[in-house]
């Protein structure tokens, strides 16, 4: 449950004070570096999707780490390693462990709790015969345990034996290694429950029983004093300003949702039924936690809110009786007739000695010492409320202090606002009400040593125990959000108006209130009394009250302004307290403000504000204004004016007017407004502030389309880990201050999370490209040795009325398409991408109830001897058979998976399913062939991964030998120390591990070299992909001799040809699986083609029509051809108009982006439609040639993108090989040629630019090539007399023609020599020959031209008029 999250303004300032004059108590000289202890629990302790430590547990140690900079080693291991190393001093804390006294022995503890924490009885979801607590059927189940230390018992044993003990059943405790394999076995059946922790996920599980609720805390290394202090200083820390740090974690780890609805058993539903309504005792003066509401005489307060929900699942109401003082709950049930006390501590021995018994724990709350100013106190007694249990254990554990006992809590701030008492004590929600109160305002309070008080609900022994029972359940279904609802409901304070408070709230403004009073009275007393003498003491009276008033002012440094009651409102009187709030001489400010105050505004309009205060007079005698004067200095401060209608002693009405200085107010309500909406790395905006912003721009331009772009940088966990997260945080604020300045008017921003920006703005400010190029640029300017690539995702708004997170969502599954795409740095969100998410989305709903259901089925692809032809093994492959879609293949959901962690639990399923399938044969007596199972590289940072696979092992009674673990390169390079580690844990427990798509990466050798394989699958991509196919044959050779060399194993996969199989055998390769051999084949399958007969290996061919056979038998030259053509190729149909493609190979799926054979296949029957309609009369006249047996046919033409987004430009030459009964066999050599085509219209468009804007100018421009001297003219000026078109021996021959001055041609000639020095421009002014017979200046520009590979070529040379002479241009 969650507690309130913000504190108010006057909380915020009362911490303020509190640490200005209480410094820390805990300092670290230097940073230590930490072993933490890391065990994987879902929510608690986990890695993220990156593999990173996260979890409940590593946010909460990051937030200690910002009070004792202390950095973090996690060692990982299961639980019960990490205790016994824990007490041998090989690591120093472990966390969430739950306090006992054999445990205190061996480890140290801080004073403060991690959080709460306990046991819970789950039984399958398909389980549905055991009710809640249904006892007689618990009787004679099997409940599954996790071993604890040595395989002693567990506390959440000994916590089930006495529950079991209390309510009268017995069963059996079965052990389990790990949790994952107790969890497997519950699902199976093979045990009826389990004992899982309160923060488990339930979601597959439903409760039939609740243990006993307890905390659990750090433990620390014994004898390490550096480790506790450090974390009580931190975790006090913590908790006095953010009280509910841990009831926030535990809601952002321990999702609300999978809180499970209450389930009552069928004598809590007939109690429920009998007692309609329930008596319960609260104290009527404990606010905000519970009180007697002063209006309506009812129940409120946090706990009446808690009860309403309790009535509203339950469907009991309570009547609830205040008690006349702040007793116990000594015989309330006697007493009162009251089954239940509203609140009390969580206390055990406590309750128990009060006859009463606890609920789970509501609430949790530092307790404070509230303390006076110093020196105000005339007493050391401690001011203590009557019956509270904080009070009493207070004085029982300190009977030195002594102390003065009051009536209620109120009575004890008073006593030490009074200085009657030093201190009194109180939990926060108590303190901070009376806190917020201002007769109260001055007082102080601390936390007292990290000491927190749980709140409860105490129910009468004496009671029926069912109802304890319902109030457990009911309180378990009320979520973090309603608690932290009800919180905030029940402490955001509005101060009843009274006398008092007035005063100690308002007192400048109580002092105009008195006055006008005082002077109200006078006025009546001279209207009822005739005699002038009477009215004159009236008048003395209230002068003397104004001259008590100004006094009164004076001791609160505060102004005092009195005016003329009629506009201009002149001055009449100012105190000194308003000149020296300015920081003038009394002097001064005669000087420079005689009738009024105009020269003293910075900001505000006086005529303006004159017209306010005429305005709220004429309605009412008072006003109140906040405004901005100017001081001596230059500074201005924010200050109050409150004024009221006054009589003055002459008899005329003027007003008076408080001055009070309230800038730290408005500073301090600017910063909290920054802290709420400013992102705290940045300068920008924060996510929250952004989604508002843009709804109301949005909302105020309806006519308008925006853009949302989504971007961040790639690899910045590199840039972090290189300079630091403080140099991360330096460059993430650097962006967002460029990321403001440039969005400055034009639209919103804000820093999302992490370094991921979000920006928008109007369409017509979009240029992608120009904007991806600037970021870019921006970026790069940066002082870092870094290369900074973005990821940029464009939304374009299309509906104004979707949620603002919702688009950024959009522009988010844009910006995921392009990373790691290094030429494509921006995407658009569009309908491909739209559907891709909502096809993923499917997947991520469909995924755990087809785990549950068994959709998921293991195949297997087996493994041959090239030389015998034997089945040496079998790899195991999942597909999916949904009960909708059919068969779905591992492509389409695998990557998601890995994606959202989900494969961990895939992998687990399927290494089962390999286990039970070999027991299976084990039985039967078949061969047992070894079968290889593939691990994901998220598997390999499961602690717990070992323990499990041999658990599963051990559980079906096998080998390690018999299952084989795949792990791929990629892995490896991801991270290699963690592989390292993983892999020699699975070695050194049997398992044969085999390094999968080896050489398709960069680090195979050093894989090698720093770990233990027992096998190599090599790809055979490596001789069938585009490219030098006799060099990938090579590196083959090279890599299997070298396998030779390291006694190394190797087997080929992807093997399709009967020659490669012989080339294989040909190097030495003799382990080879692919589709010459067999498909994957289901477990069925594979037991009825290779478990009976494994001598002849089954090769997968197949043809098509009896029509040209050679194209499907692999030992076919043509076959060959076809498969290892280079680019795309397909073999068409055509008959009666159609055109049906019957077969393509792997290349022609890359004519389109993203087009699968999937795609494909709902085309495929017939392509036609596909093509252009402008465009089918030449493609069919191509086809009719082709099918005429006439020689190869060649056509380009346009076909629609199977994606419906634009067109391609696809040359497709045709040749028929095969024909029957008016049916044409045609091969198809296919090429994308959309960007030929776009690159030709551009050039045309370019050239007929270029020509349009030559034509226009009088450019003369010509090509030199300076290896043959040949200078070829483009253009010519028509001033200058026509030279030849080709000119010889260039530049000499134009320079003897007379054309250039005879003075200038050294100049052309060293612009002719810069070029040949190294140059890429040159230029000079020369004198050039014109038809009118007379020389003219032109400036000749001379530009060296290169080819891709930078070898220089040619000179592109220009010659332009020049309007002035050389000697005018310097």
């Amino acid at each position: 449950m969650r507690m309130r999250a913000n504190f108010h303004l006057v909380s915020i300032l009362v911490f303020i004070i509190v640490f200005a004059f209480h410094g820390c108590c805990f300092a670290v000289a230097k940073p230590r570096e930490v072993r933490v202890g890391f065990y994987f629990v879902d929510g608690l302790q986990m890695r993220d999707s990156e593999g990173n430590f996260a979890g409940y547990t590593q946010e909460y140690l990051e937030a200690v780490a910002q009070y004792t900079g202390w950095k973090y080693k996690y060692i990982v291991g299961s639980f019960s390693e990490l205790e016994q190393k824990l007490a041998a001093g090989e690591i120093d804390l472990l966390s969430s462990i739950v306090k006992t006294p054999e445990r205190e022995k061996l480890f140290d503890f801080p004073a403060q709790q991690q959080g709460m924490g306990g046991t819970r009885l789950i039984v399958s979801a398909k389980n549905k015969t055991i009710a809640y607590e249904d006892f007689p059927s618990f009787n004679g189940m099997k409940i599954g345990d996790i071993a604890g230390i040595n395989n002693e018992k567990s506390i959440r044993q000994v916590n089930f034996e006495r529950y079991q003990k209390k309510n009268g059943f017995h069963a059996e405790i079965v052990k389990f290694d790990t949790p994952a394999a107790m969890l497997n076995a519950l699902e199976d059946g093979r045990i009826d429950g389990a004992l899982v922790s309160a923060t488990r996920s339930l979601k597959r599980f439903r409760v039939i029983a609740h243990l006993q609720v307890m905390p659990f805390y750090f433990a620390v290394k014994k004898g390490d004093r550096e480790l506790v202090d450090g974390l009580d200083f931190a975790m006090t820390r913590i908790r006095i300003y953010e009280p509910d740090f841990d009831q926030k974690l535990a809601l952002r780890y321990f999702s609300s949702e999978e809180i499970p609805p209450p389930v009552f058993s069928k004598s809590e539903l007939e109690y429920i039924k009998s007692h309609k309504i329930i008596r319960a005792i609260y104290d009527p003066n404990r606010r905000p936690l519970e009180y007697k509401d002063p209006e309506s005489k009812e129940y409120a307060g946090i706990m009446r809110g808690v009860f309403d929900v309790v009535s509203a699942v339950s469907g009991i109401q309570f009547e609830f009786i205040p008690i006349e003082s702040a007793e116990g709950v000594d015989n309330l049930h006697l007493k009162y007739n009251a089954p239940i006390r509203t609140l009390v501590n969580h206390d055990f021995n406590w309750m128990q000695s009060k006859g009463a018994a606890l609920s789970q724990i509501i609430l949790s709350a530092p307790v404070v010492m509230v303390t006076a100013p110093q020196g105000r106190a005339i007493s050391d007694m401690v001011a203590l409320p009557e019956g509270l249990y904080l009070s009493i254990r207070y004085s029982q554990s300190h009977p030195e202090v002594p102390v003065t006992w009051r009536p209620s809590m109120k009575e004890c701030f008073d006593a030490v606002r009074q200085g009657n008492a030093k201190f009194t004590i109180a939990d926060f929600y108590s303190a901070e009400y009376f806190l917020q109160q201002n007769r109260y305002r001055d007082l102080d309070f601390r936390n007292m040593g990290g000491t927190s008080t749980y709140l409860s609900i105490a129910v009468a022994k004496t009671a029926d125990p069912i109802l304890l029972s319902i109030m457990n359940k009911s309180l378990e279904s009320i979520t973090h959000d309603t608690l932290a609802g009800i919180i905030t409901k029940n402490t955001l304070y509005k101060q009843p108006f009274s006398l008092s408070a007035l005063i100690y709230g308002h007192p400048i403004q109580s002092v105009s209130f008195f006055v006008g009073l005082l002077l109200l009275s006078g006025i009546f007393l001279a209207k009822s009394v005739a005699d002038k003498n009477r009215l004159k003491a009236s008048l003395d009276h209230t002068e003397k009250q104004g001259e008590v008033i100004r006094l009164m002012t004076e001791s609160m440094n505060a102004g005092l302004l009195v005016r003329e009651a009629e506009l201009p409102f002149k001055l009449k009187y100012v105190n000194d307290n308003f000149y020296k709030l300015l920081g003038y001489t009394k002097e001064e400010f005669s000087k420079l403000a005689k009738d009024s105050l105009d020269s003293l505004f910075t900001k505000e309009d006086p005529d303006e504000l004159r017209r306010l205060v005429a305005e709220s007079l004429k309605v009412s005698d008072e006003y109140q204004l906040q405004f901005r004067l100017r001081r001596k200095d230059g500074s201005s401060i924010w200050v109050q004016d409150t004024g009221r209608k006054f009589l003055d002693t002459d008899g005329s009405i003027v007003i008076n007017s408080v001055i009070t200085d309230i800038t730290p107010l408005k500073v301090a309500m600017e910063e909290l407004r920054v802290r709420a909406e400013v992102d705290s790395v940045t300068p920008v905006n924060n996510r929250h502030t952004f989604y508002i912003r843009t709804r109301k721009m949005l909302d105020a331009n309806p006519d308008r389309q925006y853009v949302i772009v989504c971007w961040d940088i790639a690899r910045f966990k590199v840039f972090n880990d290189l300079y630091g997260i403080e140099g991360g945080n330096r460059l993430l604020y650097a962006i967002g201050s460029h990321i403001r300045e440039g969005m400055a008017g034009r639209g919103e921003c804000a820093r999302l999370y992490a370094d991921n920006f979000v920006l928008c703005f109007p369409i017509e400010l979009l240029d992608a490209e120009r904007m991806a190029q600037e970021i870019i640029d921006d970026l790069n300017r940066f002082p870092f040795d870094f290369e900074f690539v973005p990821n940029i995702g464009i939304y374009v708004i299309d509906d104004n009325s979707v949620p603002v997170e919702l688009m950024c969502d959009r522009a988010s599954i844009a910006q995921q398409s392009v990373k790691g795409n290094y030429e494509k740095v921006f995407a658009f969100y569009n309908d491909r991408l739209r559907n891709r998410l909502l096809k993923e989305q499917q997947i991520i709903n469909d995924m755990k109830p087809a785990l549950e259901g068994g959709q998921f089925e293991l195949w297997l692809q087996p493994q041959f001897n090239i030389a015998t032809g034997s089945v040496t093994g079998a790899e195991a492959l999942v597909r999916w058979r949904h009960p909708q879609k059919g068969l779905i293949m591992p492509g389409d959901f695998i990557p998601i998976f890995e994606k959202n962690g989900f494969i961990t639990r895939l992998d687990l399923y399927m290494f089962e399913s390999a286990c039970r399938l070999l027991r299976k044969w084990k039985d039967e007596g078949r061969p047992l062939t070894p079968i290889s199972v593939n691990l994901s590289r998220i598997d390999l940072y499961n602690s717990l991964l070992c323990d499990q696979l041999c658990g599963l092992v051990r559980q079906y009674g096998l080998t390690e030998s018999l299952l084989k673990l795949e792990i791929t390169e990629s892995a490896y390079m991801s991270d290699p120390e963690q592989l390292v580690s993983a892999i020699q844990q699975l070695s050194s427990r049997g398992f044969k591990i085999e390094m999968d798509d080896f050489g398709s990466g960069y680090s195979s050798l050093n894989a090698l070299k720093e770990m233990h394989v027992d096998l190599l699958k090599l790809d055979m991509r490596f001789i069938s992909t585009k490219g030098d196919t006799e060099r990938g044959g090579s590196i083959l050779n090279s890599m299997v001799r070298m396998t030779k060399w390291l006694n190394l194993p190797v087997l080929a996969e992807g093997v399709e040809t009967w020659e490669q199989a012989e080339y294989l055998k040909s190097i030495g390769c003799l382990l080879a699986q692919g589709y010459l051999y067999s498909r994957p084949v289901t477990a069925e399958g594979f037991e009825s083609q290779f478990l009976t007969n494994t001598e002849e290996p089954t090769a997968c061919v197949s043809a098509h029509h009896g029509m040209s056979n050679q194209f499907w038998d692999p030992q076919a030259q043509s076959t060959l051809i076809f498969n290892s053509i280079i680019d795309a190729a397909a073999l068409f149909e055509y008959h009666d108009g159609q055109l049906e493609a019957i077969q393509t190979n792997e290349k022609f799926f890359c004519i389109e982006d993203g087009l699968t054979r999937e795609e494909f296949s709902s085309y495929a029957r017939d392509i036609m439609p596909l093509l252009f309609e402008a465009d089918r009369a030449g493609f069919k006249a191509a086809l009719e040639a082709a099918a005429a047996g006439e020689s190869e046919t060649e056509t380009i033409s346009r076909w629609r993108a199977t994606s419906g987004a634009g067109f391609l430009w696809l040359r497709i030459r045709l040749r028929q090989i095969a024909n029957s009964q008016g049916s044409h066999i045609l091969f198809a050599a296919i090429e994308n040629v959309t960007q030929t085509k776009r690159l030709e219209a551009s050039i045309y468009e370019s050239k007929e630019t270029m020509r349009i804007a030559m034509e226009q100018s009088s450019l003369f421009v010509w090509e030199y090539y300076p290896k043959t001297r040949k200078a070829v003219v483009i253009r010519h000026n028509s001033n200058i007399p026509a030279p030849p078109v080709s000119m010889e021996n260039y530049p000499e021959s134009w320079l003897e023609s007379g054309l250039v001055h005879p003075d200038d041609k050294a100049a052309l000639l060293e612009a002719f020599k810069k070029i040949d020095e190294g140059a890429t421009e040159a230029s000079c002014i020369v004198r050039i020959l014109y038809d009118d017979g007379l020389y003219h200046f032109e400036r000749v520009s001379l530009t060296a031209i290169y080819d891709r590979d930078g070898l220089f070529i040619k000179i592109v040379g220009t010659a332009a008029s020049q309007t002035k002479r050389p000697e005018e241009l310097n």
